[in-house]
């Protein structure tokens, strides 16, 4: 990760420069953080499409299931639901 640039050893810089060096230290640190949103974004979804691959399959695997989503010992609430998008059938 970039080190904010320590100005304190230019001391006859115009304020000009200085004030483009602070701007652009807050352009990289806003960059830095909307990255790691995006990241924790991605690694959520990730998460979430994992937990319903692993829901679909230990409820498609049981003894009971006919064909692939419908399985008999599913509470009725849960036999042809939708789950996120996902529809049994």
């Amino acid at each position: 990760m970039s080190q904010p640039f320590d100005l304190s050893r230019f001391l006859d810089l115009p304020p000009e420069v200085v004030r483009a060096f602070a701007a652009q230290q807050a352009e990289l640190e806003a960059a830095q953080f909307d990255a790691s949103v995006e990241r924790a974004a991605h690694q959520h979804e990730q998460a979430m499409v994992a937990e319903k691959d692993a829901f679909i399959v230990s409820a498609t695997s049981g003894s009971s299931c006919v064909t692939v989503g419908v399985c008999a010992d599913l509470p009725p609430e849960l036999r042809g639901a939708r789950v996120d998008g996902l529809e049994r059938s």
